[in-house]
């Protein structure tokens, strides 16, 4: 299941610099997407089934704890743009960057993923629209949804998409770059003897879970807390070193519920096998300067 927060040194969580408790849909901060992508990126990069649109998004009390709100983001079975399924996507992109911290979110995914449903919380570096991707560099905090190949070749042999998430970290290196990566994007999640995605003994869905970032100019370091235990989705702390220039940079945070697409095992809408509506909530995002 990864190692626990007992195998590194404890980051001292100092001033709080920003937190949205989702009270409201701040558009001053956030920005939906919308479309599929196309043309610039169809099936945005990753062959993608939905429609995004901002009407699959809502501020709505959580069920059982009224007083507290949560941002919530809706996958329908609706033809909307050529698209057999709707959803949505929303980003901080030259609103709300942040570089080096610790950042911490809660999240709650549908009660089922399979097949076919792709949550992600993540970051991409706001330089993106200037040096493109992956020389922005990329942070997934959390994505579920995994192909049953992936989750065979990380050793969980009888798992399902509910059962397993996992991050990654992305970035240019010349040493990736082939005829079939000619963007010569790099991935730590590629390494299987650094990479260890997290695997529950009971479902992760439909249940708030804790995801934190500590990110300072020397390391990242992204972990899950669940049940009250926090376990890292690597073997160590990924270090900035020279080819990870990317990290130095501010990034900015994306938010998405994605249905079908290359993480997953639906290539084709008729691969898409999951009740739908589902829905993602998200109660809680902040970073200090710890």
């Amino acid at each position: 299941q990864g190692n626990t927060s007992s195998d590194y040194v404890k980051v001292d969580i100092r001033e709080l610099l920003w937190e949205d408790n989702f009270d409201t849909f701040d558009t001053s901060v956030w920005e939906p997407e919308l479309g599929d992508g196309c043309p610039d990126l169809c099936g945005w990069g990753n062959q993608e089934l939905q429609y995004y649109t901002s009407e699959n998004i809502s501020i709505a009390p959580i069920t059982g704890d009224e007083d507290n709100n949560a941002l919530v983001i809706t996958a329908k079975k609706e033809n909307k743009g050529g698209k057999s399924f709707t959803s949505a996507r929303l980003n901080t992109e030259n609103k709300l960057t942040l570089k080096y911290g610790l950042v911490e979110t809660r999240i709650k995914v549908p009660d089922d993923l399979s097949t076919g449903l792709w949550p992600a919380f993540w970051l991409l570096g706001n330089n993106i629209s200037e040096v493109g991707w992956p020389k922005s560099g990329e942070i997934d905090m959390m994505e579920m949804g995994y192909k049953a190949q992936a989750l065979y070749d990380e050793g969980f042999e009888g798992a399902s998409e509910n059962d397993v998430v996992g991050g990654n970290i992305i970035f240019y290196s010349d040493a990736a770059c082939s005829g079939d990566n000619p963007n010569c994007a790099a991935s730590i999640a590629s390494d299987k003897y650094y990479t260890k995605p997290y695997r529950s003994s009971t479902p992760l869905t439909n249940r708030f879970l804790t995801y934190r970032m500590y990110w300072d100019p020397n390391e990242i370091r992204l972990t899950i807390v669940d049940n009250g235990v926090e376990y890292d989705f690597y073997t160590g702390p990924f270090p900035l070193g020279p080819d990870a220039e990317e990290f130095h940079d501010p990034f900015f945070f994306v938010i998405n519920l994605a249905v079908g697409g290359n993480f997953t095992d639906a290539a084709q809408d008729s691969q898409v096998t999951v009740n739908l509506p589902g829905e993602m909530l998200v109660i809680m995002l902040g970073y200090s300067n710890g």
